[in-house]
């Protein structure tokens, strides 16, 4: 299961009641693996870049919730913040706004 490091305690969570069910009544779940994927374990804010996307952001603008309307979740990435420049690139120190769109 890919997960963010923040989220590895509840993976293990899970991981001790799948395994404490299969043990009392027959193997009936599979135990998840977690899978930590550096380079994209974060998903960053479309307004502030630095900071990891959250619904408890800055503002509602920053992130884009999981049922949401696919109208609003496209407007909302295109005002995303990216930079003054016209090149698209990735370097995530130079271009932090842009570089977030890309990953």
């Amino acid at each position: 299961v890919p997960v963010g490091e923040d989220q590895r305690q509840h993976l293990e969570m899970t991981r001790n009641l799948a395994q404490r069910f299969n043990t009392r009544f027959g193997h009936t779940f599979t135990v998840p693996e977690a899978t930590i994927l550096k380079a994209s374990a974060k998903i960053y804010d479309l307004q502030n870049p630095s900071a990891k996307m959250s619904k408890t952001g800055e503002s509602p603008k920053g992130s884009i919730q999981l049922l949401e309307d696919p109208k609003i979740a496209a407007k909302r990435i295109k005002s995303a913040v990216t930079d003054t420049g016209s090149e698209v690139r990735f370097d995530a120190d130079a271009k932090p706004g842009v570089s977030n769109l890309l990953t």
